[in-house]
């Protein structure tokens, strides 16, 4: 797969588990029972191999065979839930916390010239309701992408046995987004 193409492969593996999406906008939402399988599809996506060259915007790039070219990153903690699809927070105009878990593939390109050319992210955010004394963590969890990572199932172990993680337990998931872009 393209870098810049992981959401695609992402949004096929969750078709394959039964998972719908819908068009928010600027990403696609999940419902949050399916929040576990969008966490499941995500380890899977990020064992795939990416195309090592391609072409964005008629520009030749590479993601570079370097650890550090292929980041996973599972990141979480209290925030703003997003707007309602259309707009709007709560019907009394309230932004509702949520206990947010990012999970993120991160690419680093790379120009024919060799420079550093920019980074691009595949991103799923899962919004869990609660209240703030129910999960205290806000906890950074880094990793290697690719099927060169042992990284992967490292990294996915990492995350599992956080604090963190626990939000698939102790919380109740509410939707999940998944976005790709430049970051």
């Amino acid at each position: 797969m393209r870098a810049v193409d992981a959401h695609l492969r992402l949004e096929e593996l969750l078709a394959a588990r039964g998972v719908a999406l819908a068009d928010d906008g600027r990403a696609r939402r999940g419902a949050g029972a399916d929040a576990r399988s969008a966490w499941e599809a995500f380890c899977e996506a990020a064992r795939e191999p990416v195309e090592p060259r391609f072409t964005l915007n008629g520009r030749p790039l590479t993601v570079p065979d370097d650890p550090d070219c292929d980041l996973l990153l599972f990141e979480t903690g209290w925030g703003t839930a997003r707007p309602a699809a259309g707009g709007g927070w709560a019907p009394d105009g309230s932004e509702p916390a949520a206990y947010l878990v990012y999970l993120t593939r991160q690419f680093s390109f790379h120009g024919a010239d060799g420079e550093y050319a920019g980074m691009h992210a595949l991103t799923v955010t899962i919004e869990f309701a609660g209240s703030s004394g129910s999960l205290e963590a806000d906890e950074e969890c880094w990793g290697h992408g690719g099927p060169a990572g042992a990284g992967v199932s490292d990294w996915a172990a990492r995350a599992e046995s956080s604090e963190g993680f626990r939000a698939f337990e102790a919380l109740v998931p509410q939707r999940f987004f998944v976005e790709q872009g430049p970051i």
